[in-house]
């Protein structure tokens, strides 16, 4: 978020604008997986972040239809699921507004997962929420920088000297 508007040839700046200056490391917490370590903000901390200056916002998990039943989440057809977390806020001249956000439900080899339970959704579901406060006021977008440029070396196989990759291609 950036300038509310001008007045008298002045900026009024949102008050959000702070909150990407706050520091965020002491509310930093440490996922250990088989074979990564993800820091987050916890869902709580970043909404505590966010009602401090807007008191009205309030945030939705988006439900989907699947063979005429409510699901919560979007199915993918290898039986993924991303999750859809929607913010209502005021934007920065007050008017009423949304955020969506969606993540993937994963396991904690950061592989997406199959066919996910109640519990899985439900944990996606608050970390979307902290990433969509994230996404709105700048708190702790220092943890999403690079996300998709570590999640993919993850994925890339080890190489050799020589270039090769062995057994790993």
């Amino acid at each position: 978020m950036g300038v509310i508007k001008m007045e008298n040839d002045r900026q009024i700046i949102h008050p959000w604008d702070s909150l990407r200056n706050d520091s965020y490391k002491d509310y930093i917490e440490t996922l250990k997986g088989a074979s990564f370590n993800a820091d987050y903000l916890t869902w709580s901390v970043c909404w505590d972040k966010l009602k401090e200056f807007d008191q009205t916002a309030h945030y939705e998990m988006v439900t989907y239809e699947y063979e005429s039943k409510p699901f919560c989440g979007i199915m993918n057809t290898d039986g993924t699921v991303m999750v859809h977390a929607r913010i209502y806020y005021e934007d920065k001249n007050g008017d009423p507004n949304t955020h969506d956000e969606y993540l993937a439900v994963r396991d904690f080899r950061n592989n997406a997962v199959v066919n996910p339970d109640t519990a899985q959704i439900e944990n996606t579901f608050r970390r979307a929420v902290a990433k969509g406060v994230s996404m709105l006021t700048g708190f702790g977008i220092g943890l999403w920088m690079n996300e998709d440029v570590r999640e993919l070396e993850s994925y890339r196989p080890e190489t050799h000297p020589d270039g090769s990759c062995g057994s790993n291609c």
